[in-house]
């Protein structure tokens, strides 16, 4: 798997305080955004804000009350065949898997895994990228 970091998804309890500060206070452009979610292009990775309880229902089996992290790291594939290739050689490999490989609300199509210490990684083929 190449090293590299597309997204940082944050849970976040006042979805439209923390637009207000990174969009007016560090006057960062809205890249897409719904009521659930805003995104902000940064140089070469993507910010998402998404509301905590959406998040947590997004991460999938693990995410509850008191284990659903706050955050996440995403790396884009350059196709759902390719998100298929890693989530199979992973699996071989013993890695958890949270959320198999699925079609994704927002029109991207990925899955969630974790580190040895439970630090989510969401792995997709976002075809806004």
């Amino acid at each position: 798997m190449r090293p590299q970091l597309n997204a940082i998804t944050l849970a976040v309890k006042d979805l439209v305080n923390l637009k207000h500060f990174y969009a007016n206070v560090l006057n960062w452009e809205i890249m897409d955004e719904n009521p659930d979610i805003v995104m902000f292009r940064l140089e070469h990775i993507i910010l998402t804000l998404y509301k905590e309880k959406e998040h947590a229902k997004y991460l999938g089996a693990l995410a509850g009350e008191h284990i659903s992290p706050k955050f996440y790291f995403t790396l884009n594939t350059v196709s759902p065949q390719q998100t298929d290739t890693l989530f199979a050689e992973l699996k071989a490999k013993g890695v958890t898997i949270v959320k198999e490989a699925r079609q994704l609300f927002w029109g991207g199509y990925g899955g969630i895994i974790t580190d040895l210490e439970n630090n989510f990684w969401e792995i997709c083929y976002n075809p806004m990228s």
